[in-house]
């Protein structure tokens, strides 16, 4: 049995429709205690704080029904009764390696060259740069001392700094020092103190596919045969930029063709998104071919163009 129900019953009238009439519960009750209290006047005083109270209670319970029972039904299936409500938000996904899109060619910051050169033989070439994160501001340099006929760097020549965000306030030529002053010792065993500047050689061709494949045309000068440089690579995404990998990497693969000769270099290079050729300088013997690439990284506010010394010998 309901509320409702169960106040009828009181009231003797279950069975019968029930016509909510304030006044006339009000006088039923109020007839229904006049009965009740004694004959005697002074006991009848005596007896009508309690008749108050409970004539309170009776009116609130009576009002509180009431207006329960005056309320229109409801049908949930009546448009007019349905209550509009906010719609569920649409989940969104990071976006797909195909929507973002890195244009690996032009990042939108590049690092300063500070140094760069062979060394006196020009077996060896240093290439130092520095940049400033633009998150937190924090100064960067990064140096390379590469072997250029086996293209690798000699041992401990190649580093990067690692400061924190509480090196902020420090200039970039701090951090520059510091790298140059770890390898004091090995760039003067290698001759790679005093740098000797190389011959940058002119690109007269450059064309490049959607996919990344670039190709350029050198000149090696007068009564040399041109050197075609073609580059191949590919590149996986990570997870948070919609691929499926840990973390961004690229690889590529550099061919080099002058006259009979053909050289090949083949790399993959953590967090990369792309590659491109930027410079290539002959060694002052003549004997070696240094090639800048220009390495894209993801960062928080962009991409930054790095520096990738890649060598070998005519």
């Amino acid at each position: 049995m309901n509320q409702s129900e169960r106040y009828e019953r009181s009231l003797g009238r279950l069975g019968t429709k029930y016509q909510p009439n304030l006044s006339q519960d009000l006088n039923t009750v109020a007839i229904y205690f006049s009965f009740m209290l004694p004959k005697n006047i002074y006991t009848r005083i005596l007896f009508l704080p309690v008749l108050m109270v409970g004539l309170v209670s009776a009116i609130g319970s009576i009002s509180a029904v009431n207006a329960k029972l005056t309320q229109p039904n409801l049908s949930p299936n009546d448009p007019a009764n349905q209550v509009a409500t906010e719609p569920n938000p649409v989940p969104t996904t990071a976006p797909t390696a195909a929507i973002e899109s890195v244009d690996f060619s032009a990042p939108s910051q590049r690092t300063l060259q500070k140094k760069a050169g062979f060394s006196a033989d020009g077996r060896y070439f240093l290439y130092l740069e520095s940049w400033r994160d633009l998150g937190a501001g924090i100064p960067k340099s990064a140096l390379q001392m590469v072997d250029v006929a086996k293209n690798a760097c000699v041992e401990a020549g190649c580093m990067e700094t690692q400061y924190g965000e509480v090196d902020a306030g420090l200039s970039l030529e701090v951090a520059e020092k510091n790298l140059l002053k770890q390898t004091q010792t090995l760039r003067k065993n290698l001759q790679l103190e005093a740098l000797v500047a190389g011959t940058s050689l002119p690109i007269t061709q450059r064309s490049r596919t959607p996919n990344g494949t670039e190709t350029a045309t050198v000149n090696l000068g007068t009564g040399k045969p041109a050197m075609q440089i073609q580059l191949q690579q590919n590149v996986t995404v990570s997870s948070m930029f919609g691929g499926t990998a840990q973390k961004d990497q690229a690889s590529l693969q550099m061919q080099m063709n002058y006259g009979s000769k053909t050289r090949a270099i083949e790399l993959n290079q953590d967090g990369a998104v792309g590659f491109s050729i930027r410079e290539v300088v002959l060694s002052p013997n003549g004997k070696n071919i240094v090639v800048l690439l220009t390495s894209t990284q993801r960062t928080f506010e962009g991409t930054l163009g790095k520096t990738l010394v890649q060598g070998f010998e005519l």
